[in-house]
């Protein structure tokens, strides 16, 4: 993986979508204005490693070469209060109550495969999925 030190304290860089199968990314999106691939850092990571790295770093990876897929996660942490100005999205309560509800108020699993769990993950997942793919109609 490669990364662009210092780009987390950038203003938000713009995106475009490419819709590349080959890109893992829900609209296959990448960096709009060219990097200099010079300044990049690379991290070598190996078979079972993560990163963790800010949400605003400017990062890529190549090809997966593996015999195995590759799997990307995102967590956010963010008060309650903080509102999305994408849309009706969902979020979990980790801590503390929420007197503001700006979010629809995710319900957590109490066992692995529990039909209940599948079902709000189905939920969740289609709001998500509302906002990722809004402007992709047609």
């Amino acid at each position: 993986m490669r990364m662009m030190p210092g780009s987390h304290k950038w203003p938000v860089l713009a995106h475009r979508d490419t819709n590349e199968a080959s890109n893992l990314l829900t609209r296959g999106q990448e960096i709009a204005e060219k990097m200099n691939e010079d300044e990049a850092a690379f991290i070598e990571l190996q078979p079972g490693e993560m990163s963790l790295h800010h949400a605003g770093t400017a990062h890529a990876s190549g090809p997966n070469l593996a015999a195995d897929r590759r799997i990307g996660i995102a967590i956010r942490y963010m008060a309650p209060h903080v509102r999305s100005v994408a849309g009706a999205e969902s979020a979990l309560l980790v801590r503390g109550q929420d007197r503001y509800g700006h979010f629809e108020l995710e319900t957590s699993p109490v066992a692995d495969m529990d039909p209940a769990a599948i079902a709000e993950h189905d939920r969740v997942n289609a709001l998500r999925q509302a906002v990722l793919y809004r402007g992709m109609e047609g």
